[in-house]
């Protein structure tokens, strides 16, 4: 799917508290790898996730991202959404990443489950910590606007997501990964919004 603006970076757009808070509360929440269900010997993604679930003693963290999406979504694209899932705490520490991957699954949600029939349509990255707290560990995505004949373009390295409370948007079936993180601890929240199949 091709689309005008494939993605959107927000720079510094959660103030400085918010990403205190966030962090503050994720820290204290029990750490897990993150997997990757095709990718069993973990060569994928190496890194730390806590889940934030969905419930009204978490609106303060889902309500600031379900805005910007909102925003972001009624700007570009107009697409259906109507759920979200748990929003997810990430940590990359010295040698972790995430390589090239996609956020939208190739089937929608079982039908039987509790997003059944639903896909991801957009996601949301946003940075908590300082552009000090680390080296490495940039995001990079697929820019799918430019022509083939200018495949240098085709992958951005957002320098505005350094900046802390920057956010990236994005359609979720856009390949984006995080690369190594050589110094520090690079802390962010993940988000996927959904909604029917397109058609």
């Amino acid at each position: 799917m091709r689309v005008e603006h494939p993605f959107k970076v927000w720079s510094g757009i959660f103030p400085a508290d918010f990403c205190d808070k966030v962090t503050a509360y994720a820290e204290r929440l029990e750490q897990m790898p993150g997997s990757v269900t095709h990718d069993p010997k973990g060569q994928t993604r190496s890194s730390d996730v806590a889940w934030i679930g969905d419930s009204p003693d978490h609106a303060w963290v889902f309500e600031p991202l379900a805005n910007l999406v909102a925003v972001t979504n009624q700007k570009y694209w107009r697409w259906n959404v109507t759920d979200r899932e748990s929003i997810q705490f990430t940590r990359y520490g010295s040698g972790q990443f995430y390589d090239w991957h996609m956020d939208a699954r190739k089937e929608p949600y079982p039908t039987d489950g509790r997003w059944g029939g639903l896909v991801r349509k957009i996601s949301i990255a946003v940075n908590l910590g300082e552009p000090t707290d680390y080296e490495g560990g940039n995001f990079e995505i697929e820019d799918p606007t430019p022509t083939p004949l200018r495949s240098e373009r085709r992958i951005q390295s957002l320098e505005g997501m350094r900046e802390r409370g920057s956010a990236v948007v994005f359609a979720a079936h856009l390949h984006h990964r995080v690369t190594p993180v050589t110094r520090g601890l690079r802390r962010s929240l993940v988000g996927w919004f959904l909604g029917p199949p397109f058609v």
